[in-house]
């Protein structure tokens, strides 16, 4: 059965397998297995793992014009609605909507210790998807949408001690970004315009 498969997938953290399985479950599932999993479970699991794992054009292909996964999203529309937002380019929406689900996955016995792992990795998502059509890009600009945080009514700082400036550069060291932070300007570069501007010049 597709879903025990993606219940055993997702716990061995293999999130993408995990995702197509969740994603070839028959609607007539219904509720058939629900000492173990519900459709509203296969809702939240096959769309948390594919947000984790696929880009947006599989995203839009193969979740959201699912006929028949359609079915258990219908179920638990937040989650086609966080889908929908990452489709659309608008990350803060769609990262707020999982933040108020985070408590509830905490307390699921299969997803509560997926959801940390999920959750950054959709976040990274997001943060590389935004940078995309920028050759640079300030960082105040991405902190209004990956950690609008309010202190003492003002945005927090984006300086070096920044959290949201220290995440940037974890991700830059491992190799998730390919780009460089210049701090006295208060931007983030892309290499990857620097090399096509080389090549260029």
């Amino acid at each position: 059965m597709m879903a025990a498969m993606g219940l055993s997938l997702m716990h061995s953290c293999s999130y993408l397998e995990a995702a197509n399985s969740f994603l070839s479950v028959e609607p007539t599932l219904a509720d058939t297995f629900n000492e173990v999993i519900t459709p509203n479970d296969i809702a939240v699991y096959g769309g948390l793992c594919a947000l984790a794992s696929m880009d947006r054009n599989e995203l839009q292909r193969r979740v959201l014009e699912n006929n028949s996964f359609r079915n258990f999203l219908e179920l638990e529309p937040h989650i086609r609605r966080a889908i929908g937002f990452f489709c659309n380019s608008k990350f803060r929406p769609c990262l707020d909507i999982l933040e108020a689900y985070r408590v509830d996955y905490l307390l699921d016995i299969h997803l509560q210790r997926h959801v940390a792992e999920l959750y950054s990795l959709i976040r990274t998502k997001s943060i590389k998807q935004y940078l995309v059509p920028f050759s640079r890009v300030t960082l105040d600009s991405m902190a209004t949408i990956f950690a609008p945080h309010i202190v003492g009514g003002e945005a927090q700082p984006t300086g070096f001690k920044s959290p949201f400036v220290q995440e940037l550069i974890t991700l830059i060291k491992a190799g998730v970004l390919d780009a460089r932070i210049d701090l006295e300007k208060g931007v983030l570069v892309s290499n990857q315009t620097d090399l096509r501007e080389e090549v260029q010049n």
